[in-house]
C-alpha cells in the first residue's frame, strides 16, 4: 500500500482522494474568487460614489428630504444629509477597497431601509418603482460583508504596512 493511502481510494484520514487536475482546478477556481470579489466591490462602490455624489452634488438630497418628509421622519434633511455621506464616503470606500466590510454594513442598512421605506408597495421591477435595484445593492453588500474586498484593495497593502511597522514600533 503506498505511503498516505488506507483502502479504497482514501487517505488515511478518511478523505477521498483527488487527482491532480482536480487540485489544479481548485486552486485556480479559489484565485479567480478573489477577482471576483474584487469586481463585484468596485462595481458596487462606484454604483454608491455616483448615488452619493448625485444627492450630494445635484438637486437629489432636496429629493430624498421631502420623501422622507413625507414619511414623516423627524429632521428629514439631516438624515438625507447622513444617508447621502454613507453613499458616498461607502461608495470610495469601497472602490479603494479600504475597510470594506465595515463600510458594508451601513450600507446594508441603508438599502434595507431604502426597500422598506420607498418602494412598498411597489412590485419588484424597476419600471414600477420597485427594488429589484436596491435589492441587487443590498446583496452586493451583504456578500462583501461575509466574503471581503477582494484581492485588490488598498487595506491589503496597509495590512501588509501596518502590522510589521506596529510590531517594529511594540519591540523598540
Amino acid at each position: 500500500m503506498p505511503d498516505g493511502e488506507g483502502t479504497e481510494g482514501r487517505s488515511r484520514r478518511g478523505s477521498p482522494r483527488r487527482d491532480a487536475s482536480t487540485v489544479r482546478y481548485e486552486h485556480i477556481q479559489t484565485r479567480l474568487q478573489g477577482w471576483g470579489l474584487t469586481v463585484l466591490r468596485v462595481a458596487t462602490g462606484i454604483v454608491f460614489l455616483m448615488s452619493g455624489g448625485q444627492k450630494l452634488f445635484g438637486s437629489g438630497l432636496s429629493t430624498v428630504s421631502e420623501d422622507l418628509g413625507e414619511l414623516q421622519v423627524p429632521s428629514p434633511l439631516l438624515l438625507a444629509t447622513a444617508v447621502t455621506l454613507v453613499e458616498f464616503l461607502g461608495g470610495v470606500a469601497l472602490v479603494l477597497g479600504l475597510f470594506t466590510r465595515w463600510v458594508s454594513m451601513p450600507l446594508v442598512a441603508v438599502m434595507v431601509a431604502d426597500i422598506l421605506f420607498f418602494h412598498p408597495p411597489s412590485g419588484l421591477f424597476v419600471e414600477d418603482t420597485g427594488y429589484e435595484y436596491a435589492l441587487l445593492r443590498l446583496s452586493a453588500c451583504v456578500t462583501l460583508v461575509l466574503a471581503g474586498p477582494g484581492k485588490a484593495a488598498l487595506s491589503g497593502l496597509l495590512d501588509s504596512w501596518v502590522r510589521p511597522s506596529l510590531l517594529r514600533l511594540l519591540r523598540w
